[in-house]
């Protein structure tokens, strides 16, 4: 189960959410051959690498029968490609030797093109600041000689993502078709506004999806908001060469049909009369402590979509609850009722209970490798996060240029710096143990590269830091 549920953030930039770091990854499941949406369930004690204090969480993977298979429909697509100057840089700002962000977008529009199935009819536009139309809306044997007209396309002007949008509804609302959805790329997801957010809402009125494809190696958070509000929306971040070609071409069967709307997880059971406490959601796109007096809603997604299956282990879709015992004594029971609007708008509902043994406080146990992967994922976001928060704090401090003798500290950020010194100071150690702890439980061949990629990322950032302290110092 993809789509909503994730795909928000990841390690990229200053923006870290634990759904994006989740969802970057694939989970070993039974699959599901029968239901539209169902859960599995895992657990777990296992001790906190900073507090080796003992703690407890409760693992949810939503699944579904059209997860590796999709849903094949007709459907007419409209693309719209952002050719602003700003496309003329690789995807890795740094990579002097990368391929620029238009190039690899339009060679995966022309593969997408002729891999497209018959079913499907396309239009394409290209935007900056104006329109320039390149192909009618068409089937695939109409659009394989025009191809060569994409290679005429350059870099130019600024960006004007509600002409995009306008224009896009524009190419499909006449179409008789029932399944329309507007694909944009662009790398420019900072003009998200009321404007945006009525041609949205237009577009959703006249049931036409949007799929923002959003170039950057930052996450959006802004923009994973903003596309979970609409029923037909979703968003993809793309970070490297390989990521707009994955959605575009190999997972196009996946991102173009939500399976159902309106999944709801509540807690029946969570009170002052059981014997457990939820205190955090991980996960879910807007990762929350759990307040029982008000909410017990665990999630409430406006559409799914369908996930990729790779030998037997789906990507993403893990939710954690990380819980508390309240009565060492006894087992815990949870129940939950379970909600989802089918496409046929039917509604389903199903109470769903699972059962937790109590352990001992010393005892370290995990029910499957899902939760000891996800746990792994959970405290290494947590220690990744603390280190980019903290540093984007002092650059507020600091933006107005390097401190001099003239231009001293004043007490409210000489207070703040020594408070970061002292953090950083106790975070050196926690490096060591959040690379230990990642490196003892986080293993299986089908996420090696995520592993290794991750420790670099890790690696990458705390150094970061650690220069960035050090030309304070010296301030």
């Amino acid at each position: 189960m993809g789509g909503q549920v994730g795909r928000s953030g990841n390690t990229g930039g200053n923006i870290i959410t634990y759904d994006g770091l989740i969802n970057e990854n694939y989970f070993k499941t039974t699959p599901e051959t029968t239901k539209t949406n169902s859960i599995e369930f895992s657990h777990c004690q296992t001790l906190n690498p900073f507090t080796k204090k003992p703690e407890t969480f409760l693992g949810l993977i939503l699944k579904s029968k059209f997860d590796g298979i999709g849903i094949k429909e007709p459907i007419d697509i409209s693309i719209a490609l952002d050719i602003s100057g700003s496309m003329s840089s690789p995807i890795k700002i740094n990579d002097k030797n990368g391929e620029n962000r238009l190039n690899i977008a339009i060679e995966a529009c022309k593969k997408l093109i002729e891999n497209l199935d018959e079913s499907v009819n396309l239009c394409l536009f290209a935007f900056d600041d104006k329109i320039e139309k390149i192909f009618d809306l068409s089937p695939k044997k109409d659009l394989i000689s025009k191809l060569p007209l994409l290679n005429e396309l350059k870099p130019r002007g600024g960006t004007k993502l509600d002409l995009a949008l306008k224009h896009g509804i524009e190419t499909l609302e006449n179409s008789t078709n029932k399944n329309k959805r507007i694909i944009l790329i662009s790398d420019d997801w900072f003009q998200f506004n009321e404007t945006i957010k009525a041609i949205s809402k237009n577009a959703e009125e006249k049931n036409i999806g949007i799929t923002f494809l959003a170039i950057s190696e930052e996450a959006n958070s802004n923009l994973a908001e903003f596309s979970t509000s609409f029923y037909n929306d979703n968003y993809y971040l793309i970070r490297n060469d390989d990521d707009i070609e994955k959605y575009l071409i190999n997972q196009f069967k996946f991102i173009n049909f939500a399976y159902s709307y309106d999944i709801k997880l509540d807690i029946v059971n969570d009170g002052n009369e059981n014997n457990f406490k939820i205190e955090k959601i991980i996960g879910t796109g807007y990762d929350k402590d759990f307040n029982k007096d008000n909410n017990t809603n665990i999630f409430n997604i406006k559409n799914a979509f369908p996930s990729d299956l790779k030998s037997g282990f789906q990507e993403g879709g893990l939710i954690l609850l990380k819980y508390r015992p309240t009565n060492e004594n006894e087992e815990v029971n949870f129940s939950f009722r379970f909600s989802y609007r089918e496409r046929n708008n039917e509604i389903k509902n199903e109470l769903l209970n699972y059962k937790v043994k109590k352990l001992n406080d010393n005892n370290i146990f995990f029910s499957d490798e899902n939760i000891k992967k996800g746990v792994s994922i959970f405290y290494y976001g947590k220690f990744l996060r603390k280190i980019v928060k903290v540093k984007n704090k002092d650059i507020i401090y600091t933006q107005n240029g390097p401190m001099t003798e003239e231009k001293k500290m004043d007490e409210k950020k000489a207070e703040k710096f020594n408070k970061n010194k002292k953090f950083l100071e106790r975070q050196s150690e926690n490096y060591d143990k959040i690379v230990k702890f990642f490196n003892n439980n986080y293993n299986d061949d089908v996420n090696q590269k995520q592993k290794e990629k991750y420790l670099d990322e890790l690696k990458t950032k705390y150094d970061d830091y650690l220069d960035f302290m050090n030309k304070m110092s010296q301030n």
